[in-house]
């Protein structure tokens, strides 16, 4: 029997191909990525039309990074990162010696991490209650303005139809 350790995937008549054909899709083989779920110490290596496909341990799709564990270790760390880096914009914006007091600037703080950590969480978790009631009165805008936490509108421009 022999070894499975490369193939290439068929450029005329094979389903990829004739989906890429009819969407007038040009496939890139240098900017392609592949990830192989299987417990193979050493996966096949991937072909298309002569060029290699590079192998990848993790990928992001639709803001979610999967791996080849299939463990959310590896978003969390890039939502940790990018969260640390928020914060540390969220300081620079309203910094420690504004006159903000820190009970004020926390739960602000925490409702915008709290939304980069819940992003692409309904993939990955089917009842979230992350969501603490006293982050629930304020909003964030995801604008210009950095996603600076803002209360609730006044009463007056609040119409009731």
């Amino acid at each position: 029997m022999g070894s499975f350790n490369s193939f290439a995937l068929p450029a005329n008549g094979g389903e990829f191909s004739t989906r890429t054909s009819k969407n007038q899709l040009q496939i890139s083989a240098e900017k392609t990525n592949c990830i192989l779920i299987s417990k193979l110490v050493r996966g096949p290596t991937i072909r298309w039309q002569g060029a290699r496909i590079k192998r990848a341990h993790a990928i992001k799709y639709l803001g979610v990074y999967i791996d080849e564990k299939m463990n959310w270790n590896t978003h969390l760390k890039a939502q940790s990162t990018r969260t640390t880096q928020l914060y540390q914009n969220l300081l620079k914006i309203a910094g420690k010696s504004w006159g903000v007091p820190l009970n004020h600037r926390r739960p602000r703080y925490k409702t915008v991490i709290e939304r980069v950590l819940a992003h692409g969480a309904v993939a990955w978790c089917l009842e979230p209650t992350s969501e603490s009631p006293e982050t629930q009165q304020f909003n964030v805008r995801s604008s210009w303005q950095s996603r600076v936490p803002t209360g609730p509108p006044p009463r007056q421009l609040c119409r009731s139809y």
